[in-house]
């Protein structure tokens, strides 16, 4: 699905296939060299396919953020097939959903960080 959406191929590392989370994620450096050396085009695919780069990174890293910044999960990519589609889903109530599952998982002793839309949160509290 990686190469179809996307046209490219991210690395493997050897013990990646052992650690699961790594597994089914893109890494975020990965994501980043690519937008940084896109190549000046016309091509509607090769556009949609940069789309989908920024839109991921927009998700991960501004949205729905999560604890360890270091990664893209691929359950995000299916939802970026066609643009028609992902128009019409509610982000606004993913986002929320994202934001009060991390503070509910905030209350456990140990606990460090949250993740989610924090300046949603921000908002809220003033």
């Amino acid at each position: 699905m990686v190469e179809r959406l996307l046209s490219a191929r991210p690395p493997v590392v050897p013990q990646q296939g052992a650690q699961r989370k790594e597994s089914f994620s893109l890494k975020l450096v990965w994501m980043w060299d690519h937008i940084r050396h896109m190549p000046p085009t016309d091509d509607p695919d090769t556009l949609r396919q940069y789309a989908r780069y920024y839109i991921l990174l927009l998700i991960v890293g501004y949205l729905m953020t999560d604890k360890s910044n270091n990664f893209v999960h691929l359950h995000w990519l299916p939802l970026l097939q066609d643009f028609g589609w992902c128009r019409v889903l509610s982000w606004s109530s993913a986002v929320l959903t994202r934001t009060y599952y991390s503070l509910c998982s905030a209350i456990y002793r140990g606990t460090t960080d949250i993740a989610g839309y924090t300046p949603l949160l921000e908002s809220w509290i003033y």
